[in-house]
């Protein structure tokens, strides 16, 4: 038994040799396996740490933009309210057909209704004349305000007033 004493503890020997290197070499590779997942998980956590700086910064821009654009429209709102509340180009032409009707009205009708609307259609009619270009507005005013002072210098409404 000698023999196979010393056969089983070479073997042994053996096996238990093999089974220390397999142990130190695995050990090995994965202390390298541990080193290279540390430095990814170090790597990712600086560029998780540089993109959320970033986004931070862009989110604080865009909120510094948003107030800024609210601001903005506010400004805005306000004036348009203001422009809403001031006469509108329109409405002073409006008010100068209007006008112009009125003195044309007060010359020449004895009798209100159908000299009222003739006028104003006449009025509208000299209003288009002087926006589109045909008569200049200052003497569209001045004529204007002739015509109601002094009866004598207007010809009954004719375009040759003007």
């Amino acid at each position: 038994m000698d023999v196979k004493y010393k056969f089983f503890l070479v073997g042994f020997g053996i096996g238990l040799l093999l089974l220390v290197v397999m142990y130190v070499v695995t050990s090995i590779r994965n202390s390298r396996s541990k080193k290279e997942l540390y430095d990814t998980v170090k790597r990712l956590k600086a560029t998780l740490n540089d993109k959320m700086e970033l986004e931070s910064e862009g989110i604080s821009k865009l909120k510094e933009e948003n107030e800024k654009l609210r601001k903005e429209n506010e400004n805005f709102r306000i004036s348009l309210s203001v422009a809403m509340q001031k006469h509108d180009q329109r409405e002073i032409a409006r008010a100068q057909v209007l006008q112009t009707a009125v003195d044309k009205l007060l010359l020449t009708s004895p009798g209100f209704g159908t000299a009222w609307a003739a006028a104003l259609k006449e009025a509208e009619e000299e209003g288009e004349r002087v926006y589109s270009g045909k008569v200049p507005f200052f003497k569209r005013i001045f004529s204007s305000s002739l015509r109601s002072k002094d009866p004598v210098l207007t010809d009954g409404g004719s375009d040759n007033a003007l």
